[in-house]
C-alpha cells in the first residue's frame, strides 16, 4: 500500500519532495496530493489541486477570487479527505 503525502506544494513542495524522495529511496511507493491554492507547485503532483477542490465541490478559481483563506483551507481539507477515503477503498 502506498503512502499518501498531502501538502500545499506551492509553499511546502520542497519539504514534500524531500519526504517523497526518502520514502522512495527505501522502496516505499508514494502518492503526492497537492492541496495548495495560490502559487505554482514546486513539483508535479500525482493528484492535482484541481482534483482536490473538485472533490470538495469547490472551484479553485472561485476560491482564489474570494481571497477567503479559511474557506480555501476547509475545502482543501474536505477534498483531500474524500479522495484519501476513495483511494483507501
Amino acid at each position: 500500500m502506498p503512502v499518501l503525502l498531502i501538502g500545499t506544494l506551492d509553499t511546502k513542495g520542497v519539504e514534500i519532495a524531500f519526504v517523497r524522495d526518502r520514502l522512495r529511496a527505501c522502496g516505499v511507493e508514494t502518492i503526492v496530493m497537492d492541496a495548495g491554492i495560490l502559487g505554482e507547485p514546486a513539483l508535479p503532483a500525482d493528484v492535482s489541486r484541481d482534483e482536490v477542490f473538485t472533490a470538495a465541490g469547490a472551484s479553485l478559481e472561485e476560491l482564489r477570487a474570494s481571497a477567503d483563506r479559511g474557506r480555501a483551507v476547509a475545502a482543501a481539507a474536505e477534498g483531500a479527505a474524500r479522495l484519501a477515503i476513495q483511494m483507501h477503498a
